[in-house]
């Protein structure tokens, strides 16, 4: 069916009113569209942000730990067993 064919079917005013409406009803479906893909973009930035801040927190937690783990070993050490005399010197006297 050609453009011609339309228009002699419908006459002209049928025919923009048909393009009007097709318009107007494809316009709530694109903003629809829209909106969905919007909320779907949200929902994966905020899972990537979610990951990368739950990889940092167990990289510092991981860090803590051994600093804790290094600290107790420290104090565990003493001079006889060539420990080192146990936590190093931070430069203030006791005693």
């Amino acid at each position: 069916m050609t453009l011609g064919t339309v228009l002699a079917a419908v006459g002209l005013r049928g025919l923009v009113g048909a393009a009007v409406g097709a318009a107007l009803m494809a316009t709530p479906a694109y903003q629809a569209g829209r909106w969905v893909e919007a909320a779907a973009a949200g929902e994966r930035l905020a899972r990537i942000l979610a990951e990368r801040e739950r990889a940092r927190l167990e990289d510092e937690n991981e860090r803590i730990a051994r600093a804790i783990e290094a600290r107790r070993a420290a104090l565990r050490a003493s001079p006889r067993d060539g420990g080192g005399g146990g936590v190093p010197d931070d430069g203030y006297r006791r005693d």
